[in-house]
């Protein structure tokens, strides 16, 4: 990414659409901004074995109804090369939203591709997105820790040593020692060791 003459950062986008005239309104709108439109394609289907997933910084689809074929492509996405993902969609069914979200896609617009729009949309799916990784690098790095930490103890060659389980049995006081002070009759009680280990 670089800085363009409006200092903003450039990004390199994605752009899926099967609509030629829709994605040329979108893509008009991205280069004004200084962003480079570096393919786009007409399905989903091969997103996530291009060439140009690797070196993108944004991927925005466009449709009219997103189906779990799309969402599907975009989990692959987010499983080998996660990107920023921003789609926009003419209508949605109640459901689509948060699979929209488990698949990876960090801005979800139902009915809002305005050109003057596009930019904002691009930087809130930018910002969840790094606070997404943040947060998915923070939980990897415990995740190792504990599996380190679980080898050691694993590996160790000091034994660990198992104390008997004590079995405690009620005791009968003597109707003729009742009344006496505790430590006379304390000596009766009886502590039994148990031969297996828990």
């Amino acid at each position: 990414m670089k800085k363009n003459t409006m200092n903003q950062t450039a990004l390199k986008i994605i752009l899926v659409d099967e609509n030629m005239g829709r994605s040329a309104i979108l893509r008009r709108a991205l280069q004004d901004k200084g962003h480079e439109v570096i393919s786009r394609l007409e399905e989903s289907e091969n997103l996530a074995n291009s060439n140009e997933i690797t070196h993108a910084d944004v991927v925005i689809v466009n449709a009219d109804i997103p189906d779990e074929a799309v969402f599907a492509n975009l989990r692959d996405v987010n499983k080998t090369k996660p990107k920023p993902i921003v789609m926009f969609t003419e209508s949605s069914e109640e459901h689509m939203a948060g699979t929209a979200i488990k698949s990876g896609v960090n801005a979800y617009i139902v009915d809002g591709l305005e050109e003057k729009r596009v930019q904002p949309i691009i930087d809130v799916a930018i910002a969840r997105f790094r606070e997404f990784q943040a947060l998915k690098d923070e939980l990897d790095a415990t995740r190792s820790q504990l599996a380190e930490r679980k080898s050691i103890v694993d590996n160790s060659s000091i034994p660990i040593l198992r104390i008997p389980t004590a079995i405690y049995h009620p005791i009968m006081i003597p109707s003729s020692m009742i009344g006496y002070p505790i430590q006379y009759y304390q000596h009766i009680s009886v502590v039994r060791l148990s031969n297996k280990s828990s």
